[in-house]
């Protein structure tokens, strides 16, 4: 079953951030990472997104607006392009654990 994730400002814009944890994420272009547990964490229309790998691991930060639909047979979401991360925020980790936004600062 595939549930569609509708535009902001919809009056069924709530989507459940925990039902959203450990799916993959991808891109029409490719796969891009897996929702990250500190997501329930975060303000509850964002989820964090770990791209994967041990040294080159990134976590970002990235609006459900974004999503164009959730795949609950395979528990994958599924955005528009791996370069939509890219353009989002990235997050650190900070003292307590959850990601704190970008800086700015490179």
């Amino acid at each position: 079953m595939t549930d569609r994730v509708p535009a902001p400002g919809s009056p069924h814009s709530h989507v459940s951030v925990a039902r959203l944890l450990d799916c993959a994420v991808e891109g029409s272009d490719g796969p891009i990472g897996k929702v990250d547990p500190v997501s329930e964490e975060v303000a509850p229309d964002h989820i964090v997104v770990d791209t994967g790998g041990t040294l080159l691991s990134k976590k970002v930060l990235l609006p459900l607006w974004v999503v164009s639909h959730v795949d609950e047979a395979t528990r994958t979401v599924h955005v528009p392009t791996r370069r939509t991360t890219s353009e989002t925020p990235r997050g650190s980790t900070g003292t307590c654990g959850s990601p704190t936004p970008a800086t700015g600062r490179g």
